[in-house]
């Protein structure tokens, strides 16, 4: 007892050492998981993430990785996306608009001629993407880099259906603006239009005329104010809307892939209409069949968009295929006439 006692009082200072590092040591990770917690809390509430673009992005609700402009490829930013990123090409994804509550957003009203300025920019920039010319895009951005130009030239996307909708800009003063612009877009590998949802930040330069932003360091200056303005609920019903339709998009999307596929293993196999020797067919040419159609779709004069709607075509009716155009359409002979229908709406018999 004695030599314990001994050995307590030789080694009492560093016992009282060890137990005061351990006290410590408990103290602090106690105190990071109140602080980590506290954090935590704080960030629950729904933000809107944008993903970066050229010009302007995509808006997003955080909702996983969802993107309202799904969104998106580069072909404007949404998003998604070039100077505009499509809701969805990146698609992209889908959107979520959860209620929030709206922030305290000081703005001041934004001038008619200045809206309607801004919204002739826009209109200008998105008819520009289209046709892919960059001297009409120069005019109505900023310092457009070589990147951007390689992206706008690149791009297959195809913009259409704009809805614009002008907020006061970051400054305080009618010299910027935040854009929101509602579109439908559509590319090679796409069988129907899916709806988009981007932001775009304006200023006026020495010239006194709106320009898009382009630059990414002034583009990540006004996030946070864009964050704010997207939270409002005007921008969240624009963006449930975007949501909603984007749903419906990719539910048709899926249906028309599932559909093209089956036309092509039923058209495997079938024998080609016989051509002269040496000579190339330029479609190719499949018997006269009877067919369904396996979707309500139109009947169109020409094999392309831009021909004109004959009749529209119910499920289920029943057609004959005189040939597919190998482009996509198909041309077949109904009881309403003869026309040209996508190939993914028809179903061999």
């Amino acid at each position: 007892m004695d030599s314990f006692r001994e050995w307590l009082s030789d080694n009492l200072r560093y016992i009282c050492l060890i137990l005061g590092i351990l006290i410590i040591l408990i103290g602090v990770f106690f105190g990071v998981r109140t602080l980590t917690r506290v954090i935590s809390s704080g960030n629950g509430s729904q933000q809107v993430q944008e993903d970066s673009i050229v010009a302007g992005s995509a808006v997003t609700a955080s909702a996983g990785n969802s993107t309202a402009v799904q969104t998106p490829s580069s072909a404007g930013s949404t998003a998604v996306a070039t100077p505009t990123q499509p809701v969805s090409e990146s698609r992209p994804a889908n959107v979520t608009a959860t209620p929030t509550a709206a922030p305290e957003v000081t703005q001041v009203p934004v001038d008619e001629n200045a809206e309607q300025e801004v919204s002739d920019v826009i209109n200008t920039y998105y008819a520009a993407l289209n046709t892919k010319s960059i001297d009409a895009i120069r005019t109505v951005t900023e310092r457009l880099s070589e990147s951007d130009i390689l992206s706008i030239e690149v791009s297959e996307t195809q913009y259409s259906d704009l809805s614009i909708t002008v907020k006061p800009g970051p400054d305080g003063n009618a010299d910027s603006a935040i854009a929101y612009v509602s579109y439908h877009y559509i590319n090679p590998s796409q069988f129907v239009a899916h709806p988009g949802l981007s932001w775009l930040y304006l200023r006026r330069g020495e010239d006194g005329a709106f320009r898009i932003v382009v630059n990414q360091e002034d583009l990540s200056r006004v996030e946070p104010y864009v964050n704010e303005l997207t939270a409002t609920p005007e921008i969240q019903a624009i963006l449930s809307q975007v949501q909603t339709e984007s749903e419906a998009a990719e539910a048709e999307e899926a249906m028309q892939a599932e559909a093209s596929e089956n036309w092509e293993q039923s058209t495997e196999g079938t024998e080609a209409a016989a051509v002269s020797p040496g000579v190339q067919p330029t479609a190719t040419v499949v018997a006269m069949r009877t067919a369904t159609i396996n979707a309500t779709c139109n009947l169109r004069g020409g094999e392309g968009y831009d021909y004109p709607v004959l009749t529209v075509l119910p499920q289920g009716a029943s057609v004959t295929v005189i040939g597919d155009v190998g482009t996509g359409w198909c041309h077949i002979q109904t009881e309403y006439g003869e026309g040209y229908v996508g190939s993914q709406f028809v179903s061999l018999a």
